[in-house]
C-alpha cells in the first residue's frame, strides 16, 4: 500500500466535514435533552361538549414511552371517583400520543379530570416531563346540549411559597351555593383544604385543582400552579395578620428573626386610627433584659428596643415586642387596615446598620354573631310557700325558643311556660334563656325570695332573712356549725385566737347583681363571727350544698366570695364532695376570712387547637397562631404552643435567654429548658417524655400531656377532626 502525506487541501476538507457532522450531532443531542411537554389534548381543557364515548388523546412534543409512574395516570369524575380504564389498550402510548379509553361510557353532564404525573411518560433519552400535568372537560347533557358550567374564579392563578408559609386562595362561584373541592396533585409538595388553604410540605412543583359542583350545571374547574421552595431563614422583622371584634382588645406581635447580631432596633408601626387605638407596648419573647421605649400616637406607634449593658438579641425567632390595641366600638365588620412597618433601623454592636427583610401585617374587623335580645317581667318575685307567679318574656327575634331553669328546685320550681311555684323558705334565681340558630343565646334572670322576711330576734337588716344558725366555737377544740339549708362550717382546733360565736345568715339573692357572666346555683350565705374575721395562715372549711341539675352543661359548680373592697364576686379553688347518707352534693372551699359566699355555675376555660392549623380559639374567641400544633412522629407525642396555652389558662410565662429556659408561674412555679426533658416543679425535679422545641416562628412547643398533668388542665383529642380541646376551671 502506498503511504503518503495528505495535502493541505485534503486536510481542510476533512476538517470541514467533521465540523459539520459534529454540529449536527450536537444539535440532535441538545434537542434530545429537552424534556417532553404536552402540546395539545383532545378534548381541550375546559371543553363542555364532550361525547360520553370519547377516547382521550394527549399529544407530546416528542416521541414518548411508558415512564415509572405510567400506571398512576388517572381519570376521575368531579366527586374524585376514579374511572375504570378499559382492560385492552385502555392506557397506551404510540409515537408522540397517549390515549386513554374508559371501560364503560362516561356519564352525561359530568366533569372529568385527567392527571398525568411528571414521570408517567419519558422520551427515548429517558427525560420525563418537568412537572405534573392535568386538564378537565365536561360531557354533554343526555339531550345532546352542552351543560352550563359553574362560573368559578380563583385568585391567584400561580403560587410561589416557602415551607412554613400558608396561602388562602380567594374562591368565588356562580351560583354562590356551589360545592367547592380542592385537591393537590402531589401532597408531598403542598396540601390544600376544601376552602382553599394551601400549606407547603416539601420543595417541588405541583398543581391544585379547584372544582365547583352544582346540580344541573357542569362542573367549573380551575388549575393553580404551585411552586414550593425550602424556607431560608434570614434577618427579618415581620407583623402577622390579626383579627378581632369591635370593642375587643387585641395583641399584635412584632416578630424578629435574629442570628445574634442585633443589639438595638427601632421602627414605626402605622395603622388606621379610626379602627385601632394603641394601649401600650410590652417586651416580647426575645426582649428579656432589653429596655422597650414606645411613643404611641394617633395612627402610629414608635418603638425602640435597646439593651443596657450592651447585649445582642438571642438567636432565634419570636416576638420582640407585643403591641396592644383596642378595636373601636364603631368599627364596621369587614373593614381592615395595613399594619405597616416604617423607618426600620437595626444595628449591631459596632453601631453598623443591619438590613432586614420586612413584612407588613394586617388587621381585620370580624363580624360578631347577633345575640338573642330577651326581657322578663317581673325581674324579682317575693312570695310565700304554695303561691305561684307567671314570668312574662319577650324576645328579639320573636321566634326564639325560651327555656326556664331554677337555681334551687328545693326553694322554687318553674314550668316550661314560666310559671314559678314557691316550695319552701329560701332564695333562688330563675334563669330564662332565649335561643335561635345562628344567634348567641340571650339570658335574663328573675330573683326569687320565699318568706323573705326577718325571723326572730337580732334582725338581719339589708334584706337578710336573719341569723338562721349560730354557735359558740371553742378555740381549743374547734367545732362545726350547720345551717338549715345544709351549709356546713368546720372550724379546726387552734384556728381561733379565742372562743367566738359563728353565725350563718341566708340572704336574698338580690344581693347578687344581674348581668354577671356566671349564674347563681345555690343560696347566698353570709358567715359572721363576733371574733376575728381573718385567720391569717389558718383556714376553715365551708361546704355549700348545690343541685347538679342547676349546673349548666359544660360548666362547673364553683364557690365565689364577695370582695367588699372590689365590690366583686371572686372565684375560689373549689373541690366537690358527695354525702352518701344525705344524698347531698357539696361545693367545698378552704378560706382564711369571712364574708358572703355562694355557688355559681361557672364556665370552664376552653382552648381549642387543630393539628396542622393556625386557627385556634379561647372560650369561643378566634385566635391565629404563629405556628400550628403538630405530631412529633419520632416521640409519638402531640406538641402544642407553650406560651399561648399557658397564658390562655391564666399563667405567666417568661423567657430566660441566658439559660434558654422558660418559667411558668401558675399555682406552681415550673421551669423548662429547651432541648431537655428535665423540668422543675416548685423546686422539685421531674422529667417529661419529650423535650421542649423552639420552632422557626420563635414559639416553644411542649407535649400535650405536659399541659394536662402539670397545668392541671383536662385534655380531649378528636382523632377524626384533629381537634384538641383543653379545659380548666
Amino acid at each position: 500500500m502506498l503511504r503518503g502525506r495528505p495535502n493541505k487541501k485534503s486536510v481542510r476538507v476533512l476538517a470541514l466535514v467533521l465540523a459539520v457532522f459534529f454540529s449536527i450531532t450536537c444539535a440532535f443531542a441538545v434537542q434530545a435533552a429537552e424534556p417532553p411537554t404536552v402540546v395539545n389534548t383532545d378534548p381541550v381543557n375546559g371543553a363542555t361538549d364532550v361525547s360520553i364515548r370519547q377516547v382521550i388523546s394527549v399529544m407530546f412534543s416528542d416521541y414518548v414511552n411508558e415512564g415509572p409512574a405510567f400506571g398512576s395516570i388517572t381519570l376521575k369524575d368531579s366527586s374524585g371517583n376514579a374511572v375504570e380504564i378499559d382492560d385492552t389498550n385502555g392506557l397506551s402510548v404510540s409515537y408522540d400520543e397517549l390515549t386513554i379509553t374508559s371501560k364503560d361510557n362516561l356519564q352525561y353532564a359530568t366533569t372529568y379530570t385527567v392527571f398525568i404525573p411528571a414521570d408517567a411518560v419519558q422520551s427515548d433519552y429517558g427525560d420525563t416531563m418537568a412537572s405534573d400535568y392535568q386538564f378537565s372537560f365536561t360531557t354533554l347533557n343526555s339531550d345532546g346540549t352542552s351543560p352550563i358550567p359553574v362560573q368559578l374564579t380563583v385568585d391567584p392563578q400561580d403560587v410561589s411559597l416557602e415551607v412554613g408559609q400558608t396561602l388562602q386562595l380567594g374562591i368565588t362561584t356562580e351560583p354562590t351555593d356551589a360545592t367547592v373541592t380542592c385537591t393537590s396533585g402531589n401532597a408531598a409538595v403542598a396540601s390544600v383544604t376544601n376552602d382553599g388553604l394551601i400549606t407547603p410540605v416539601g420543595e417541588g412543583t405541583t398543581s391544585i385543582t379547584v372544582t365547583a359542583n352544582q346540580d344541573g350545571y357542569a362542573s367549573g374547574t380551575k388549575i393553580i400552579n404551585v411552586t414550593v421552595t425550602e424556607f431560608i431563614e434570614q434577618l427579618a422583622l415581620t407583623v402577622p395578620a390579626v383579627e378581632a371584634f369591635p370593642g375587643d382588645t387585641v395583641q399584635v406581635p412584632v416578630n424578629l428573626t435574629s442570628f445574634g447580631e442585633v443589639v438595638g432596633l427601632q421602627f414605626d408601626l402605622n395603622f388606621d386610627s379610626s379602627l385601632l387605638t394603641c394601649l401600650g407596648v410590652d417586651g416580647g419573647d426575645l426582649a428579656s433584659g432589653f429596655n422597650v421605649v414606645a411613643n404611641p400616637a394617633s395612627g402610629k406607634v414608635s418603638v425602640m428596643v435597646v439593651s443596657n449593658p450592651l447585649a445582642a438579641v438571642p438567636t432565634g425567632s419570636g416576638s420582640i415586642v407585643d403591641i396592644s390595641f383596642r378595636v373601636a366600638d364603631s368599627a364596621q365588620p369587614g373593614t381592615s387596615c395595613v399594619l405597616a412597618l416604617n423607618n426600620v433601623e437595626l444595628s449591631d454592636n459596632q453601631a453598623q446598620p443591619l438590613v432586614p427583610f420586612t413584612k407588613d401585617g394586617s388587621f381585620l374587623v370580624q363580624t360578631p354573631p347577633a345575640k338573642v335580645q330577651i326581657s322578663v317581667s317581673p325581674s324579682s318575685i317575693a312570695f310565700t310557700e304554695g303561691q305561684t307567679r307567671q314570668i312574662n318574656v319577650t324576645t328579639d327575634p320573636a321566634d326564639a325558643a325560651v327555656t326556664y331553669k331554677s337555681s334551687n328546685t328545693g326553694v322554687t320550681t318553674v314550668s316550661s311556660t314560666g310559671l314559678v311555684t314557691a316550695v319552701k323558705k329560701g332564695n333562688a334565681v330563675i334563669t330564662v334563656t332565649g335561643a335561635k340558630d345562628s344567634y348567641i343565646n340571650g339570658t335574663a334572670t328573675v330573683s326569687v325570695s320565699v318568706n323573705a322576711t326577718s325571723i326572730g330576734g337580732g334582725g338581719g337588716g339589708g334584706g337578710s332573712t336573719g341569723p338562721d344558725s349560730s354557735k359558740k366555737i371553742d378555740a381549743d377544740k374547734g367545732g362545726t356549725l350547720k345551717h338549715d339549708d345544709g351549709v356546713i362550717v368546720v372550724v379546726p382546733a387552734g384556728v381561733l385566737p379565742a372562743d367566738a360565736t359563728f353565725s350563718i345568715d341566708g340572704l336574698s339573692s338580690s344581693v347578687v347583681p344581674s348581668g354577671l357572666r356566671v349564674k347563681l346555683a345555690s343560696g347566698v350565705y353570709e358567715i359572721e363571727t363576733d371574733g376575728e374575721r381573718d385567720f391569717g395562715d389558718n383556714n376553715i372549711t365551708i361546704k355549700i350544698p348545690y343541685d347538679p341539675n342547676d349546673i349548666a352543661e359544660g360548666e362547673q359548680p364553683v364557690v365565689h366570695y364577695y370582695d367588699e373592697d372590689l365590690e366583686q364576686w371572686i372565684a375560689l379553688n373549689t373541690t366537690l364532695e358527695y354525702d352518701e347518707d344525705s344524698k347531698t352534693y357539696y361545693a367545698v372551699v378552704q378560706v382564711n376570712h369571712l364574708t358572703k359566699f355562694a355557688v355559681f355555675s361557672t364556665p370552664a376555660k376552653t382552648i381549642k387547637l387543630t393539628i396542622g392549623q393556625v386557627e385556634a380559639s379561647v372560650d369561643g374567641k378566634p385566635y391565629t397562631l404563629d405556628c400550628e400544633p403538630y405530631i412529633d412522629t419520632e416521640a409519638g407525642r402531640t406538641l402544642v404552643p407553650l406560651r399561648f396555652v399557658s397564658e390562655a389558662l391564666g399563667a405567666d410565662v417568661e423567657w430566660l435567654a441566658e439559660t434558654r429556659q422558660i418559667t411558668i408561674e401558675d399555682t406552681k412555679m415550673i421551669t423548662l429548658t429547651l432541648g431537655s426533658t428535665d423540668v422543675t416543679i416548685d423546686d422539685e425535679n421531674a422529667t417529661i417524655d419529650c423535650a421542649p422545641v423552639l420552632q422557626t416562628s420563635g414559639r416553644t412547643f411542649v407535649p400535650l400531656r405536659f399541659v394536662s398533668e402539670t397545668l392541671g388542665a383536662g385534655v380531649d383529642y378528636d382523632d377524626s377532626t384533629k381537634v384538641i380541646t383543653i379545659t380548666r376551671l
